[in-house]
């Protein structure tokens, strides 16, 4: 048997092998792979939001809709299954270019991390977004968020102040505070250079006389 022909049934092999992580969810690779009660492997992310989407009693799998509990398992050899067989050419390119896409987000967001902790206020504000929005690879974290945007916040960044402002007004992930929010609004349309979404809540507020502001035409 030729070498070219065992090299292409070894990467067929190999590739088999790591279809069987795919995720049921995003039908794709994880990135952060898990293991549910089910067995089966998922990402993280996907699975946690399916998980509180679920209302019943006992959370169904979402690959069998079989009743199971909550409980998962974070899997560094899968994820170094997946790693290996991507970067060995074993996986198909376009199945991979999702997983390759996250880990070069994840890396960047490892600068952003770097900058913000060396005191760079617009990298916090950017790792505020990051973790409340879940982007760059990284699950939404709420109180990661808050920390990063009152840092910022504190040096007088007007996207931070905004976006602090906006949480404290739906309560999301802080105490709903509507005064002290509309205050960080304020504070940020006072800046140098204004967030022109601080601006627009402020003018609708205005117009309409909501979230306690007197109706000001």
């Amino acid at each position: 048997m030729s070498d070219n022909k065992n090299a292409e049934m070894y990467k067929t092999a190999i590739s088999s092998i790591v279809d069987t992580f795919v995720c049921p969810i995003t039908m794709e690779y994880p990135f952060r792979p898990v293991i549910a009660m089910d067995g089966r492997v998922y990402e993280e992310a996907a699975l946690k939001e399916w998980m509180e989407k679920d209302e019943s009693p006992t959370f169904k799998s979402p690959a069998t809709g079989v009743d199971i509990g909550k409980s998962i398992v974070h899997s560094l050899q899968i994820r170094q299954s997946i790693e290996h067989a991507i970067n060995s050419g074993a996986v198909d390119a376009k199945k991979a270019s999702a997983w390759k896409r996250t880990l070069k987000e994840e890396k960047r967001f490892g600068t952003i991390k770097k900058c913000a902790e060396n005191g760079e206020v617009n990298a916090m504000a950017t790792l505020g977004f990051t973790y409340r929005d879940g982007l760059r690879g990284q699950p939404v974290n709420m109180t990661e968020s808050i920390k990063w945007f009152q840092k910022a916040a504190d040096e007088n960044d007007p996207e931070a102040l905004t976006a602090l402002g906006v949480l404290h007004i739906n309560g999301k992930g802080v105490a709903k505070d509507v005064q002290r929010g509309m205050n960080m609004l304020l504070k940020s349309v006072g800046t140098t250079d204004s967030s022109e979404h601080a601006c627009a809540i402020l003018g609708l507020s205005y117009a309409t006389g909501v979230l306690g502001m007197k109706k000001d035409t």
